[in-house]
């Protein structure tokens, strides 16, 4: 799925970087293939404490969070993160 900017100016998410967080392979992939076909460079982590450890490493501009992991749950994911200085 390719988002139309509408200004023909290239990719709507190019110069980005997404973090996507999901413990399901599948939804990891299909999540990560639509942001990369829109131009977004993703980095991925299948549980929450690798999500906070990337984040603390590679500042991505967003993530994308599953709310409901095992261990550390999206919204803790969120919580540390917000703590993280920039």
């Amino acid at each position: 799925m390719v988002i139309d900017d509408k200004s023909g100016e290239g990719p709507v998410l190019e110069g980005y970087t997404i973090l996507v967080v999901d413990d399901e392979p599948d939804a990891l992939a299909h999540i990560a293939s639509i942001l990369e076909d829109n131009g977004a460079i993703t980095l991925h982590a299948s549980d929450g404490y690798e999500a906070i450890e990337l984040a603390r490493k590679e500042k991505p501009d967003l993530m994308t969070l599953d709310l409901s992991m095992p261990g550390k749950s999206g919204v803790d994911v969120f919580v540390e993160v917000r703590e993280i200085p920039s």
